[in-house]
């Protein structure tokens, strides 16, 4: 799991370990262009990976700080399809959660909503989803933003 430390992801942690599920945290280290491989291997024994990775939102958006958003996002989920690829023996579900601004801000919205809002956080969430549907075609995928 990327992004077990983070406030959604320790919650879910907790929750999955008390039903007798095994978590693999997957460290910030392991998405250094270096560590790669060990990041194939580090995945290798899991049945379901869950992404949950990004740079909190509640800080100052600085040009700077908005890379951060995007590269942590994006970035990540690029290095874990392109492990997901690498794998003889891949998991078979892919779970990645996008972000909040997915949905334009007026309204009440669902999953199978096509309505995509306007501005960076929505850039952000598209540019994801997009990273997202490329694991292969015998992983099953899902994120709160997929129709």
């Amino acid at each position: 799991m990327r992004g077990a430390t983070g406030f959604v992801g320790s919650h879910l942690q907790k929750f999955l370990q008390e039903r007798g599920h095994e978590i693999v945290p997957i460290g910030r280290e392991l998405f250094v262009p270096e560590k790669r491989e060990r990041l194939s291997e580090a995945l290798s024994s899991c049945d379901t990976v869950i992404n949950l990775a990004g740079a909190p939102l509640n800080r100052r958006w600085t040009a700077e700080y908005r890379r951060e958003i995007y590269d942590s996002r994006i970035g990540t989920t690029r290095a874990i399809v392109e492990a997901i690829r690498s794998q003889e023996a891949k998991p078979d579900l892919f779970i990645s959660a996008s972000a909040v601004g997915y949905y334009p801000a007026k309204g009440c919205y669902g999953e199978s909503d096509a309505r995509k809002g306007e501005g960076f956080l929505a850039d952000v969430c598209r540019n994801r989803e997009a990273e997202v549907i490329r694991v292969p075609p015998q992983v099953r995928y899902g994120s709160p933003a997929s129709p």
